[in-house]
Parts: C-alpha cells; structure tokens; sequence
C-alpha cells in the first residue's frame, strides 16, 4: 500500500474485550463494523483483567501494576507508529476512569495526536465535587476540555460540563447502538389479555429489582393480570434466594419467570415475546438493553436516569418513572396494563423509530464523520 494510501489509525481504549459491561460491549461491535479507507480502528487496553473481576481485593491490588504496563506499552506505540493519529478513550465520570483516561490524554497531546473523549458513565456528584473543588475543577478543565472532539451520551451532560466552566461548542451527543440484524418479529401473546413485562439486567438492588418486586405486588392488589420474566444473573450470591422468598411472601411466585443469563439469538428472542420493558435502574448512561428493546418494538417504562428523559417520549414509546419509587413504577405499569392494545398497535411504529436513530450503521456513521474532520487533508496525508 502507498504512503498517500495507507489508512490513518486511530486508537480505541478500553478495559480487555472480554471483560464485562456495557463499553466494552459497545466497543466490540465497533471495532467489528466500522469500515473506512481512510481510517483504521485498533484497539489498546488499559484497565483491570476480567480473571480479577470477581476477586474483588485481587482487582484492586493488581490494578496499579496492570495501569504502569498498560502505560509503557502505549507510550511505546505512540512513539514508534506514527500512523497513529487519533486516541480516543471512555471515561465514566469518576475518579478512577478520569485519573486513567486522564494520563492517556496527556500522552496523546505531547505527542501530537488528536483526542477524542466518549463519556460513556456519568455521576452527578461528581458534577457537584467539582463544583465544591475549584482546583481539581480547573485541572480536568486542563486535561479533558482540550479534547479535540467531546461526546456524551445526554445533552444533560453536556448541560454539566458547561456548568463546570467547559467549552461546549466541541461537545457532541451521541448514543449506544444496538445490532439491528439480530432483531426477531415479535411473537403475538398466547392469551392477550395478560401483558408480558420483561426485565434484562444484573439481579441487583442497583437495577431496582426489589421496586419491581413491590410494584408487581401492587399491580397484583389493583386486579391487573400480568407475566414478568427476569432475565439476568444475579450479582452477588444470595440475591436471587431473597427475591424468590420475598414474591412467595406477596404470593408472585407464579407471576415470575427467571431464565438465567441469555444472550446472542435468546436475548432477543425474550424481547420478542414481551409487551413492555421494565427497566428500574437507579444509574446509567445511556442503556444498550433499552436501545434493543426499542428497536424490538418494546414500550419502555424506565427511570429518570441517563439518556432516558431524552429517549422516551412520555406515552408514546414509553413511561418515565421516578427513581426508587415502587409506588410510581406501579402506576405506570398499570397505565401500560390499561392501555396495552394501543402499545402493542404501535410496535412496528416504535422499531421503526429506534432503527433509524440507533442502530449500528446510524452511528458509526457520526464516528466516521468525526475521525475524517479531525484527520489532516488527503492531499497532506502521511
């Protein structure tokens, strides 16, 4: 391949891609899809081992050693393949995904290369810590806000970012994705009026299962005939025995289905045989499982958290629920029990929507507009 020819590489950093969580999952459909003559995507890892996941202690002693290795060896890349031209990284909003993505950043600027930060976790507390903290506000402002490019996943974070003294006019909002290929028709209900309510997550208190246990108990009390499958793994052991003993306490065992983890054609196969998403989760960015339940044609009733406000459409595509709040979540469960003909009369219209908003194509597309604004004129290529 020419010189004039050879693409330019940009540098995606995140934890191993066989690690767990949404970013990493993020990335390797993006690093398996986006396709481009002038831009070549590679991947460098920075952060904890999936093999130490559940080793808590283990994690957090091996951490340092794991990050000065990382380090050497991207700072050697950085100095000997110069057609590295653009890094970019994935931060959460807090302290240790900043300070680590921090240092990247650094290494990147001093030798020459373009930036691009995807904040992929947000903390409102962490707004609010530097807001208190002008010095630690003024040294992110330093390291971060001299990102070429910036996206976040809400424009209530770029809201944030403007708050804390940042230039917003690089600020772009962008979204998860979901694979549009592995959608399945949906499946109609084997008894209409039941409405079958899906949740996909961690079994976790952080994802409002136990909202959704009690909300499911009062749903029961005002009459309403309903079906929930919990698809997910529990996050710590002992979650799973609690949940199962507190609905045989309501009398919900039977309203309540727990398939385990499902994944790849089973996962999508669940939204294809569910009504509503169900999604209680007490923090998140911007949720892949809601992008996929969209795209499947699911109505969602989901709290306030993350993307979520500028998602959902209140009544059209789904509900907003107040956070850790099982009486409201009730409530809007039994709005989408009452008006399910109408919701299941709109689920083409809801895919329809979400595909052209969500899926892959739509944004690898926005990358690929933003890697060739930041790569330098074909006619002065290296």
């Amino acid at each position: 391949m020419s010189q004039l020819t050879k693409p330019h590489r940009v540098v995606v950093t995140s934890n191993p891609l066989n690690h767990e969580g949404g970013v990493v999952n993020y990335y390797r459909i993006f690093l398996a899809r986006f396709r481009d003559e002038r831009v070549e995507l590679v991947h460098h890892v920075f952060g904890s081992r999936m093999e130490d996941f559940y080793a808590k202690r283990m994690k957090v002693l091996l951490y340092p050693f794991h990050f000065v290795a990382d380090g050497v060896r991207f700072a050697w890349r950085l100095l000997t393949d110069r057609s590295i031209r653009i890094v970019q990284v994935s931060p959460s909003f807090i302290p240790v995904p900043l300070l680590r993505d921090g240092a990247v950043l650094v290494m990147a600027k001093l030798t020459g290369r373009r930036t691009v930060v995807f904040y992929r976790g947000w903390k409102e507390y962490m707004v609010e810590w530097f807001q208190r903290h002008r010095v630690a506000c003024r040294l992110f402002r330093a390291v971060f806000d001299r990102a070429d490019v910036t996206l976040v996943l809400a424009q209530r974070f770029a809201d944030d970012l403007k708050a804390l003294g940042c230039d917003v006019s690089r600020v772009v909002v962008s979204s998860t994705m979901f694979e549009g290929e592995h959608l399945r028709p949906a499946v109609p209900p084997p008894d209409p009026a039941t409405v079958r309510f899906l949740f996909l997550g961690r079994v976790s208190h952080l994802k409002g299962i136990h909202e959704l246990i009690e909300a499911a108990g009062l749903l029961r009390d005002a009459g309403k005939s309903f079906h929930f499958r919990v698809v997910g793994h529990e996050d710590e052991s002992g979650v799973l025995d609690r949940v199962r003993a507190r609905l045989a306490e309501l009398g919900l065992t039977d309203r309540f289905e727990f398939p385990g983890h499902l994944s790849g054609g089973a996962k999508f196969d669940a939204y294809a045989n569910a009504d509503v998403y169900v999604f209680p989760s007490w923090q998140e960015g911007c949720p892949t499982s809601v992008l996929e339940a969209l795209g499947s044609g699911l109505f969602v009733v989901g709290t306030d958290v993350g993307a979520l406000r500028e998602i959902l459409r209140d009544g059209e595509n789904g509900r907003i629920v107040a956070l850790r709040d099982a009486q409201d979540l009730a409530r809007k469960l039994e709005w989408a029990v009452d008006h399910i003909d109408d919701i299941r009369s709109r689920r083409a219209d809801i895919a329809r929507e979400a595909l052209q908003r969500y899926e892959t194509k739509c944004i690898l597309e926005q990358f690929r507009t933003i890697y060739h604004g930041l790569l330098p004129e074909v006619a002065r290529s290296a």
